[in-house]
């Protein structure tokens, strides 16, 4: 298993800003174990770890935890069919003509972004932001019935969770759906006890192909971003995480293909080819060039 250093694929290019990708060694640094002081935050109604007062701990050793960023749809959950089938009644409903392929590149983009493309690309004036937030919780309420029949959980992904969270890592969730589809995705995995926080696209002004999210994860985490490695599935969640100075591996889940997620640092195609150590690898390769982005200045990882 080859993990894709800066030097096999020259420059990445993040939310609005560039930075020169560095070689991945090997060496492995173990994490520390997590607090067990948890605080209550808004937005989707979560816990998150707090370890610092500041924005980022300033106690950045190598005794910090390291931390992992799991998307959810694609990525823990196997929700392809279901976001399809649920996106593409509601757009029938409303006479919008919505071609697969479309479906397949909005993927991992936030519902009002997708209402607004879908609109767009078939011709149409885009709703206005109340029109659009109904179209979307109509969407969203087709696609919670139909992962209710069967949750189609990814295969492996329980399994990693348990066993990074095991080895004292901190973890996350960092989604760009809304809270009520987190929370059923959550608990179906039964995997709460294993998340430090929960991030959906309304704690933040913007979705994933921006960084917020992630960079929310981590403040909430008291880690700093070069601390934290993301798990996603689409190309909207791997500029996100490079943007926000955070190695990326890519699940090539259904509707993906290899070539489109080769950005990512690491490309895999089930979850049992990801181990503790080969995530410490991504992190493993010093500091990375700070990059500005939305606001954002990523500060030095260590």
């Amino acid at each position: 298993m080859a993990i894709r250093g800066g030097s096999g694929r020259g420059l990445l290019l993040g939310w609005g800003c560039h930075r020169r990708a560095r070689s991945h060694g090997l060496a492995s640094h173990q994490g520390g174990a997590a607090s067990e002081d948890h605080q209550e935050h808004g937005g989707c109604g979560l816990h998150g770890l707090h370890r610092t007062h500041g924005r980022y701990s300033d106690r950045v050793t190598q005794t910090q935890p390291f931390a992992a960023i799991f998307d959810l749809d694609g990525t823990l959950v196997d929700s392809f069919d279901a976001h399809w089938r649920s996106w593409h009644a509601m757009c029938a409903r409303h006479g919008v003509n919505l071609p697969r392929e479309l479906f397949v590149r909005s993927f991992g983009m936030r519902n009002d972004r997708i209402v607004d493309l879908y609109w767009r690309e078939d011709g149409k004036t885009p709703p206005s932001a109340s029109d659009a937030a109904g179209y979307a919780d109509e969407k969203e309420a087709l696609y919670r019935g139909l992962v209710a029949e069967s949750f189609p959980a990814m295969a492996g992904g329980r399994e990693l969770l348990a066993r990074l969270h095991d080895a004292g890592w901190l973890l996350a969730v960092g989604t760009s759906g809304p809270p009520e589809n987190l929370r059923v995705a959550v608990d179906e995995l039964d995997a709460s006890r294993w998340f430090h926080t929960e991030v959906c696209g309304r704690d933040v002004e913007h979705g994933k192909p921006a960084p917020d999210i992630f960079l929310k994860a981590a403040e909430r985490m008291g880690v700093r971003p070069g601390r934290c490695v993301v798990v996603e599935d689409a190309v909207p969640g791997i500029e996100a995480a490079h943007a926000a100075g955070m190695p990326c591996v890519a699940i090539c889940s259904e509707g993906h293909t290899h070539a489109e997620l080769a950005s990512a640092e690491l490309v895999i195609d089930r979850f049992d080819e990801l181990t503790v150590d080969v995530m410490r690898a991504l992190l493993a390769a010093g500091p990375r060039v700070p990059c500005v982005s939305h606001g954002h200045s990523l500060p030095k990882t260590r």
